[in-house]
């Protein structure tokens, strides 16, 4: 993890990890275990709770998350499937952003696979994180391309 990283402090709840801006905004950021799925595996789920002041660029909402994905990892030798919601259509930027927070923060060794799925409703964008040495890298890697192939 960079050391430029400035996080907002946060708090553990319910095993969830929250945090409050500045600008009044408040986010909540948890892990769900997919271990039915194979063995090691979270999903990463991030939400913007309540608004605060809107028009505000805020670079340490992503030092943040950033911070919270790296304590996850250290702790954990596992990977972590990303969906980037498409309830409200916005799904590709949602992709954007957390291509860019990745490429800003990405220790050595931790690996980024995207796919994508497309119904006739709507298009997914499938990430997960994976630390190179991860000995069930290929099958986390087959694993993924199953979920974009199921939606399709």
């Amino acid at each position: 993890m960079s050391s430029s990283l400035h996080p907002y402090r946060y708090w553990i709840e319910d095993d969830k990890y929250l945090f409050r801006t500045p600008s009044g905004a408040l986010y909540v950021a948890y892990f769900l275990d997919l271990s039915s799925l194979a063995e090691n595996l979270f999903t990463f789920n991030f939400d913007r709770v309540s608004m605060g002041d809107k028009g505000v660029v805020d670079t340490q909402v992503c030092d943040t998350v950033c911070t919270i994905l790296a304590s996850f990892f250290k702790e954990h030798i596992n990977s972590i499937l990303i969906v980037c919601d498409s309830a409200d259509g916005r799904e590709k930027a949602r992709m954007r952003l957390f291509n860019a927070w990745f490429d800003r923060i990405a220790p050595e060794g931790l690996i980024k696979v995207d796919r994508t799925g497309r119904t006739s409703s709507y298009e997914l964008f499938v990430s997960i994180l994976l630390w190179q040495d991860n000995p069930a890298k290929e099958q986390l890697k087959a694993l993924l391309e199953d979920y974009c192939n199921m939606v399709t």
